[in-house]
């Protein structure tokens, strides 16, 4: 299974994945600590606090670079990307399937 990478304002999303169970670990980023400390708790997630930044290409590399270096992923797995072009709370509109290390 395809891990999942979420950034995420208000953890609404990455919530909303945990729920429905499913077996694909979900990797969530939130500029907010208390949000990301939250996240950890939830079924199958695991949390990390990644700074707002409005270049999407610049905040999936800088994502990619912690997955990486925790050894959670290797350059050419495919992860599934969900977020929002602007972060706001409730602006998830963006599904994309990557692989790492490609831009």
């Amino acid at each position: 299974q395809a891990p999942v990478l979420v950034f995420t304002v208000s953890g609404a999303t990455a919530l909303y994945l945990s729920k429905v169970r499913t077996y694909a670990p979900i990797y969530a980023f939130s500029p907010d600590e208390q949000v990301a400390a939250a996240l950890s708790l939830c079924w199958n997630t695991t949390s990390f606090t990644l700074a707002v930044n409005t270049n999407l290409v610049e905040l999936i590399a800088a994502a990619e670079v912690i997955l990486l270096e925790r050894r959670l992923v290797k350059k050419g797995d495919l992860v599934v990307i969900v977020c929002g072009t602007t972060p706001a709370r409730g602006a998830t509109n963006l599904l994309r399937v990557k692989e790492v290390g490609s831009e």
